[in-house]
């Protein structure tokens, strides 16, 4: 559509593809969260070192007072993978991964025995230290009544 105005001649709009009657839009950048990092195997510290400052902040939208989402643009990260030095870590990484899991497993196996053991046994855990019951027991002085002596 093209028009007048005074003695202005108007470029005519760039169509939008699509549904008539739509704005275009500029595209958006496909980001990935720390977390989907981790997915695919990266760990904290390597995107610490490797990727550093998050590229967007978003607010998290399961829990609104959770941290907010750290974003990182898509590109940037499959460059940093592309870097031998990185792909190194990331393969060591996936080699220790099945060994970690194994050593975590067998830390719940044992304290999954320990307290079955400890409930199969009758025995209580002890009770919280309550330091008003302490005082009241007599066992220690109040700070008023240091300088006393007992009879």
């Amino acid at each position: 559509m093209i028009g007048v105005i005074g003695s202005e001649h108007l470029q005519p709009f760039p169509q939008p593809r699509g549904r008539p009657g739509r704005v275009a839009r500029p595209k958006k950048r496909k980001t990935l969260t720390a977390s989907q990092l981790k997915a695919r195997g990266w760990t904290e510290g390597l995107i610490r070192s490797v990727l550093g400052a998050p590229d967007k902040r978003r607010k998290n939208p399961n829990y609104r007072s959770a941290a907010p989402l750290r974003l990182y643009f898509l590109g940037r990260v499959l460059d940093a993978e592309e870097q031998p030095s990185v792909r190194a870590r990331l393969e060591h990484i996936a080699e220790l991964r099945p060994q970690r899991s194994a050593t975590a497993k067998e830390a719940a196996g044992r304290s999954r025995q320990k307290n079955q053991a400890r409930a199969e046994s009758g025995r209580q855990p002890r009770p919280r230290f309550n330091a008003a019951d302490y005082r009241r027991s007599g066992a220690v002085r109040e700070p008023h009544q240091a300088g006393r002596q007992r009879t």
